[in-house]
């Protein structure tokens, strides 16, 4: 006999058993040439484990909401090597899990958390290119400074496109956002490899 809501099947003398997160006895007595052993009953508690969900902070380092045990980061499916500790701060894009292992023993895997967009990533423009973006944190306006134009688009740190204005220089108005973190992408007009991203918060 199994708890409610648990299912089971015998191979051989083993007895594999799907639980859920209902505790109670299993009781296990053998049946052979018509004579039946007495029932052996084992109480079995079935501790719960919340899934680990991944967050972000401002400065690109995703953590979990709970605490655990052990942990290993995956990128894209692969153990990212040495990323074993509760934070891990990004260095590429791309589809990120957790592996997670709690004080009782149990093993749990995150849902994927994409990235895009987190890096500043600069291309064949010079490291410092004469742009200037401020003020940071902003409230109504963010302003580029810069000696030629960029296409310039505004993403939410999901990498969702909230704004896109091609050829800007000046003055970019940003008060329809709401409180938070954002990204700013500039890209040279006709050479997508040439680019800048800027991190800011508008308040």
């Amino acid at each position: 006999d199994l708890p409610p809501g648990w299912t089971g099947s015998m191979n051989g003398p083993e007895l594999a058993v799907q639980a859920n997160d209902i505790s109670g006895f299993v009781n296990v007595k053998i049946v052979r040439c018509g004579d039946t052993s007495n029932a052996v009953s084992k109480w079995v508690r079935v501790l719960s484990s919340k899934q680990p969900q991944i967050t972000i902070n401002d400065e690109f380092q995703l953590g979990v909401t709970e605490d655990y045990t052990t942990y290993q980061w995956y990128l894209n499916g692969v153990a990212i090597p040495s990323a074993i500790d509760s934070v891990y701060e990004i260095e590429e894009n791309g589809n990120y899990t957790v592996v997670v292992t709690n004080a009782q023993g149990c093993i749990d895997t995150s849902d994927v958390y994409s990235v895009s967009n987190y890096k500043v990533s600069v291309g064949t423009v010079s490291a410092d290119p004469g742009v200037v973006v401020y003020p940071n944190p902003a409230q109504e306006y963010i302003n580029i400074q810069s000696s030629e134009l960029w296409n310039v688009t505004l993403h939410s740190m999901e990498g969702r496109l909230i704004l896109s204005i091609p050829k800007a220089n000046g003055r970019i108005y940003i008060g329809q956002l709401g409180r938070g973190s954002y990204i700013m992408k500039l890209v040279r007009p006709g050479n997508e490899d040439q680019q800048l991203i800027y991190h800011f918060s508008k308040i």
